[in-house]
């Protein structure tokens, strides 16, 4: 099929039309709206999250509440218990006839109390390392999901970042941080 080529002008403004569509612009009436109560009070509050929030510094880091899982907000945070004046990672010794599943929930219901719930990443351990008895600690990572940290009398938690654990738990156990938080902070 053959069409004459078209015309220089014609070409100009056809471009012209196309470009005149894609930039409309409506009348102010149209566009512009009111700002009502409601949505005033709903922008206000999301700014003031967004302030909040934005920092990154929660009512823990104000208060320097360790055992406050709202502090160090740019950082993972991990659990450690203190028993005997040691901090150290909720642990029990394993009973051989239960499954390693039903040994860590143990450990967690008896190191934290029944309101803590966890949920376990994977079916293997995360790592482990030897302990000066002979014993072999393995790793195991669980993710927060509800509740709280309730420890028996006389012990106490914290919730920790990298730095902070590397610094509390015993020279015993090696560069457990290293072990337990790999390359996460």
């Amino acid at each position: 099929m053959l069409t004459p080529d078209v015309a220089p002008l014609t070409v100009v403004q056809q471009q012209a039309q196309a470009a005149a569509v894609r930039q409309k612009v409506y009348p102010t009436p149209l566009t512009a709206a009111e700002e009502g109560p409601d949505q005033q009070r709903a922008r206000l509050r999301m700014e003031a999250l967004v302030e909040r929030e934005g920092a990154r510094e929660g009512e823990g880091d104000r208060t320097g509440d360790q055992r406050s899982l709202d502090r160090q907000l740019a950082h993972r945070l991990y659990l450690l218990v203190q028993v005997d004046g040691r901090w150290q990672f909720p642990h029990l010794a394993w009973q051989p006839p239960e499954s390693a599943r039903d040994g860590l929930r143990r450990a967690i219901t008896q190191s934290c109390g029944d309101g803590l719930a966890t949920h376990q990443m994977g079916n293997a351990p995360l790592g482990h390392t030897s302990l000066a008895s002979g014993d072999a600690l393995f790793l195991w990572r669980h993710l927060y999901v509800s509740g709280g940290v309730t420890v028996p009398p006389g012990n106490d938690y914290a919730w920790v970042t990298k730095a902070e654990l590397a610094k509390l738990v015993s020279k015993e156990l090696g560069d457990l941080s290293a072990i337990a938080c790999g390359p996460f902070s």
